[in-house]
């Protein structure tokens, strides 16, 4: 699917990061859906960005006034989503546990729409050499895998990935090697 089928939400949409996040999603081609309460900020900062991103982008501006604390709100704002099978909305949090060694944690929610089930994934990253990562996620659903990646030359990788489903014993783990080359 291209970017201009895809449809990003936005919370605290009129707030100043949020204004600049959503010009540039605007210009790179995506529809843009923001919720905001207004309780600080103010709705000429969505007239400005309908300014500078012009009439035409604007379209693919929708403003939804309401509180995501409000239950109401947030099926009124769902209820305008077509719900088509790849429809979905991804929480994610990324917390660098140590600076120095580049380790980081990472914790992704997904809801789908069209099977109404959430999936959990928890994973962390190490990087072992400025050269080499090694990232490691596991889900609810059961999948556990590892990545090593290494970049052998300038922006061209090696990586060898591996994935295991814990809870169908019937299925062989799947096992791949990819190289990217960059010129």
């Amino acid at each position: 699917m291209d970017v201009s089928q895809k449809t990003i939400l936005i919370t605290s949409g009129a707030s100043f990061i949020s204004t600049h996040t959503m010009v540039q999603l605007l210009n790179e081609g995506f529809k843009v859906s923001i919720i905001d309460n207004l309780d600080n900020s103010i709705i000429k900062a969505i007239d400005r960005v309908k300014e500078l991103v012009g009439p035409e982008l604007s379209k693919k501006l929708q403003f939804n006034l309401g509180d995501l604390r409000n239950r109401d709100d947030l099926d009124k704002l769902f209820s305008k989503t077509k719900n088509e099978k790849d429809d979905s909305v991804n929480v994610s949090y990324y917390h660098i546990v140590n600076p120095s060694t580049n380790i980081t944690i990472g914790v992704e929610v997904t809801h789908s729409f069209f099977t109404n089930v959430n999936t959990i994934t928890v994973g962390t990253q190490h990087v072992l050499d400025p050269l080499t990562t090694i990232k490691a996620p596991v889900s609810n659903a059961g999948k556990a895998s590892a990545l090593i990646q290494h970049e052998w030359r300038s922006k061209s990788f090696f990586t060898n990935f591996g994935e295991v489903d814990t809870k169908s014993i019937d299925k062989s783990p799947k096992v791949g090697l990819a190289l990217a080359l960059k010129p």
